[in-house]
């Protein structure tokens, strides 16, 4: 049987967080983190050094290798004689309780944030959760994978694109913490558990969103009281970071 680190918490620590970047060398780092990850049942890939792609095709990776199995990432992020030591690291997107990203991008006169925003004011904020800021500003918002969560590019907004995949096959990756690119940091801003997508996400990607808490039907449109405090502004979010 397989080794398997998921403990069924899908809550982001940030204290957790603050460990690993206290921990020592770069190579450390990266071990600990894909630890963690998998620890919440999140697939992981190694990417290049100071990339955000994956591994050249003579090191056979690709996005059926994602793994959160804890021989794997002993055998690739070890800090001593992993194959990947100190490599850069990614969350691998889709898979059946695997994560779902919506990408927002800063470059230049590129203000994806500033899309958002609007568009959080036309339908509702998002729900509170993990938050992560990359070098260029952009920002990464994760969720639990659904039913239709796709990768796709502009189709939520100009500059915000998605990573997914579908229930058998993660289809995308994001850049995480303790990747460096150029420098400059990628950085957990807020922690928290990892919510589900909401509704008009899925719709403007022009899919059919399902409430992932009910086995049929859309489930109730109208938002509940609990659901409104589980809701954070981006202009609140900016704040926090």
């Amino acid at each position: 049987m397989k080794a398997n680190a998921v403990t069924g918490n899908r809550a982001l620590d940030l204290n957790e967080i603050d460990k690993i970047k206290k921990s020592g060398n770069k190579n450390i780092q990266v071990y600990l983190a894909a630890k963690y990850y998998i620890s919440l049942g999140i697939y992981v890939l190694p990417l290049i050094k100071n990339g955000k792609s994956l591994p050249y095709k003579d090191y056979s990776i690709n996005y059926g290798s994602a793994s959160r199995n804890l021989d794997t990432i002993e055998k690739w992020f070890h800090p001593h004689d992993g194959r990947f030591a100190g490599w850069n690291i990614g969350i691998a997107t889709g898979k059946e309780g695997g994560i779902f990203a919506v990408d927002v991008d800063m470059h230049g006169d590129v203000d994806g944030l500033k899309e958002l925003e609007a568009l959080c004011k036309e339908y509702e904020p998002l729900p509170n959760g993990p938050v992560q800021e990359t070098p260029s500003g952009g920002h990464h918002y994760i969720f639990n994978w659904q039913e239709n969560a796709s990768s796709s590019t502009g189709k939520i907004g100009k500059a915000i694109d998605t990573r997914g995949g579908t229930d058998k096959s993660s289809k995308g990756h994001i850049v995480v913490f303790p990747s460096i690119v150029n420098g400059k940091e990628y950085n957990w801003v807020l922690g928290g558990e990892i919510p589900n997508i909401p509704k008009w996400v899925m719709e403007k990607m022009g899919v059919t969103w399902r409430n992932p808490n009910k086995k049929m039907g859309r489930g109730n449109e109208n938002v509940g009281t609990d659901d409104e405090e589980m809701k954070v502004p981006i202009e609140q979010i900016k704040r926090m970071i």
